[in-house]
């Protein structure tokens, strides 16, 4: 790279892909000499390609932490936004590199910034489950309830996801634990539907409402009758969940369970003298 920038030639000239040495050599894959050298030949460190991708965004997603601060110590800006709206910041929670992020925060990252469909940096770590990410992002005070273009949280990610130490994380830190979206799916809900007993453990502690129902007036120990899942059955009849709510077909978590074909399932509400469908 040294020889060839000795002779004259443009350092920001971009490939067949438009992509440039920096995005290419430096950014992607780390090598931090070559970048030095292309930054000390003036090439240009906030230069798109043609998916509106700076060499920012290569190294935060790569988890560059090395070349990230390069850059930034170069002049490049924190918050540059590729075609979908995306940051660098956006890079990082996505991947789950949290030192990264931490870098750009303390660059100023905005970390309220949102995209096209309403999806913030906290809400890229709770579908990914990355804590670390999550925890830094809270600590410096972003809104905790962003709500997406399909009226969905953080929470709810996490919650229909099991992401547990992120919905940890985010119910200490006071998320609502009943937001409702605009088609009636609330993270109780969601996390009885996908089984997730440790999620809906926190859920309850945090107070979440036992017997809310969802679409077809389901709750969450319908749901998760329907679904098998016996541990999840127990928990939420432990904690006293109504036996007795049908939904708008009449069908009650006992015969949910039936229906289920687990054999234990059946055995907890029989258990507790329900035999007979409501």
């Amino acid at each position: 790279v040294e020889a060839l920038l000795q002779m004259p030639q443009d350092p920001d000239a971009p490939d067949g892909d438009g992509d440039t040495a920096l995005q290419n050599l430096a950014a992607a894959f780390g090598c931090n000499e070559s970048l030095e050298l292309l930054l000390e030949a003036r090439a240009d460190a906030s230069q798109t390609n043609g998916h509106g991708l700076t060499p920012l965004v290569a190294a935060a997603a790569n988890g560059r932490l090395g070349t990230t601060r390069l850059l930034l110590e170069a002049g490049a800006s924190p918050n540059p936004e590729d075609k979908d709206w995306e940051t660098p910041l956006f890079a990082a929670a996505r991947s789950g590199h949290w030192e990264v992020a931490e870098l750009l925060l303390c660059s100023k990252a905005d970390y309220e910034h949102t995209t096209k469909s309403g999806m913030t940096a906290l809400g890229l770590a709770a579908l990914g489950g990355h804590s670390d990410v999550a925890r830094l992002l809270l600590e410096a005070r972003v809104e905790i309830d962003p709500v997406d273009a399909a009226g969905e949280t953080p929470l709810f990610y996490a919650s229909r996801d099991g992401q547990g130490d992120v919905a940890c994380l985010l119910l200490k830190a006071g998320a609502d634990a009943d937001r409702e979206t605009p088609g009636g799916q609330f993270p109780l809900l969601a996390a009885c539907e996908g089984g997730h007993l440790d999620v809906v453990h926190l859920l309850l502690e945090a107070k979440s409402m036992l017997d809310r129902t969802g679409p077809d007036l389901k709750t969450p120990l319908m749901v998760a009758s329907r679904c098998g899942y016996t541990e999840v059955v127990s928990l939420l009849l432990e904690q006293r969940a109504s036996t007795s709510a049908t939904d708008i077909f009449g069908e009650s978590a006992y015969l949910a369970a039936c229906r289920s074909q687990k054999p234990e399932v059946v055995q907890l509400f029989t258990r507790t003298g329900i035999r007979d469908d409501p």
